[in-house]
């Protein structure tokens, strides 16, 4: 009676504790990361509070002892016999001496998926090894145990870690040892399990690694055989760098693809770029051809106001009033700045220049120079220079730092000489500071004439001999020809 409560009791005992082995999985352990000199990973799984090397089941055939000789890998379970274990695909020896493990391995299923740890030995008159079996675990099925994993990697962003479930899904398949009725879910999950670790990948790329992004070209064309998106890749990698040798072959031997001022594209890109370029000179023509004629318009219509709109300036110029004079002033500017009839413009520029009152020089001249016309702004520049007093001579200076048509710079530059004086000298040192490089030349043959300086020609050259010079009472200038 007490031997069967005992062998009941042994039966449950049994029951649960196989259960339990249902319920084990290999991730839920503690694993350490070992990053190998070539740049590869590897694991130590913390189990029984040792660690265990993570390898493949091929290390049961070395002939080498490893430096951890405690070991665990994964595989599935094919037949014991006695206490030798016999795992599907794998030659090598396993041995087990421990009972309680044995009676366990006799309720595998053949095909089971079990996780082992042992200790590696040499094996008895052999130069290969073979594990003393220390702990067997039954795993969960193939396709939920992928599954899992995925998500495991999937929250870590793990793509080493994805690329090589990816591969032990592929090995899977190619042993025809899986359930074939969930062949499809099989590939359908390596597929999104790569994927992602070519997309974890990409991320961690930066935007100029030519060399990388090929690499991961490569890789996704192996993993996937999407010849498009491989494609899509090798562009991405010559817009970064055209002259990539790899994907420069790529390009022209597989995309029929050629290059043309630095840029690959196929044939049928290049006629439909100059289809585009044709288009856009039209429509280019067509915008001009259009505002010229807008423009047209603008000026024969101002042109029949110019003797009435002059009119009414020089009237409003007749008031006594001081306020309404320099309004009348600054309106005067404005008009001539924003006019689309040149020859009003250079009237107004006229009218300022001979009006005695300081608003005529700023804001009235100095808005006329902004004007679009340059025998407008010429005019104004030399009016400027004519009046000649500090303010006048500030305003042109300022001026020329912003003026790009050379000839119209030349002209304010050569009325400066023709003023003459220091005044005109100090106009020319802060006209060097023009945005136009060839302006700035201008400026410095302005300089040698009037002073005589001939041997400097740098900016610094000059603002060094101004600096020097600017307070000598004796400093002369030379005078043009014929003055």
């Amino acid at each position: 009676m007490k031997r069967s409560g005992w062998c009941c009791w042994a039966g449950v005992l049994l029951a649960a504790s196989l259960a339990a082995q249902d319920e084990f999985n290999v991730e839920d352990l503690p694993r350490e990361e070992i990053v190998l000199p070539g740049g590869g990973k590897t694991y130590n799984v913390r189990y029984l509070n040792r660690p265990w090397h993570e390898v493949d089941t091929s290390i049961l055939q070395t002939r080498n002892m490893l430096e951890s000789q405690d070991v665990c890998f994964e595989g599935k379970f094919d037949i014991l016999i006695k206490t030798e274990v016999k795992l599907l695909g794998v030659r090598g020896r396993i041995v087990c001496q421990d009972p309680q493990r044995l009676r366990f391995m006799e309720s595998l299923k053949r095909g089971d998926n079990v996780w082992i740890c042992g200790t590696l030995r040499p094996k008895p008159g052999d130069q290969n090894v073979e594990l003393a079996l220390v702990e067997v675990k039954r795993l969960q099925a193939d396709l939920p145990r992928f599954e899992r994993r995925f998500d495991l990697y999937k929250q870590k962003s793990d793509a080493g870690a994805l690329e090589d479930l990816g591969h032990r899904i592929s090995k899977l398949l190619n042993s025809k040892i899986h359930d074939f009725n969930q062949h499809d879910q099989f590939v359908a999950l390596r597929t999104k399990t790569w994927t992602l670790s070519l997309a974890l990948r990409k991320r961690e790329l930066a935007a100029n690694d030519a060399e990388g992004l090929y690499n991961l070209a490569v890789k996704t064309y192996d993993l996937l055989r999407r010849t498009h998106e491989y494609h899509e890749m090798i562009r991405q990698v010559l817009a970064v760098d055209p002259n990539h040798p790899q994907a420069s072959r790529v390009a022209r031997d597989e995309m029929d693809m050629f290059k043309i001022g630095g840029r690959w594209m196929t044939h049928d890109e290049h006629e439909k770029m100059l289809a585009e370029q044709a288009q856009q000179v039209q429509q280019t023509e067509a915008a001009q051809k259009e505002a010229f004629e807008r423009k047209r318009q603008q000026r024969e219509a101002a042109a029949r106001e110019r003797q009435r709109l002059l009119s009414t300036f020089l009237t409003a110029l007749r008031t006594p009033d001081v306020k309404a004079t320099e309004g009348a002033l600054r309106s005067l500017g404005e008009a001539v700045r924003d006019t689309p009839d040149p020859i009003f413009g250079r009237m107004g520029v006229d009218v300022l220049a001979h009006f005695d009152d300081p608003a005529s020089i700023k804001p009235g001249l100095d808005l006329a120079v902004r004007c679009d016309y340059s025998e407008v702004r010429r005019d104004a520049l030399e009016a400027l220079a004519w009046r000649g007093d500090e303010a006048a001579l500030a305003t042109l200076a300022d001026a020329l730092k912003r003026e790009q048509d050379t000839d119209t710079a030349r002209s304010g530059i050569e009325a400066l000489v023709r003023h003459g004086g220091k005044p005109a000298c100090a106009a020319l040192m802060a006209g060097l500071e023009a945005e136009n490089q060839r302006v700035g030349s201008e400026v410095v043959e302005g300089l040698k004439t009037l002073t005589g300086q001939t041997t400097l020609t740098t900016r610094e050259e000059w603002e060094r001999w101004w600096q020097e010079n600017r307070e000598r009472a004796d400093l002369n200038f030379a005078k043009p020809p014929g003055q």
